[in-house]
């Protein structure tokens, strides 16, 4: 998609951390396009596209909205 082939070509704003949660059975993104550049962590689930479900991706952003602002 055009939308993703721009937000690739942007990068991190200083100070803004990034992360990542992936789902290893995605059959729609492949693990090469998932990753970003710069990113404080990522984190994968046993999960299809919709990993954001999963109760290890819950707890993966819990655990990133608790930690302290990015400096």
């Amino acid at each position: 998609q055009r939308t993703m082939e721009i937000s690739d070509q942007l990068p991190l704003i200083p100070g803004t951390a990034g992360h990542v949660i992936t789902g290893s059975h995605d059959i729609f993104v492949p693990p090469s396009s998932s990753s970003l550049p710069g990113a404080e962590s990522e984190f994968e689930v046993k999960s299809g596209h919709g990993s954001f479900h999963h109760p290890q991706a819950i707890a993966e952003i819990r655990r990133i909205l608790a930690l302290p602002p990015a400096r």
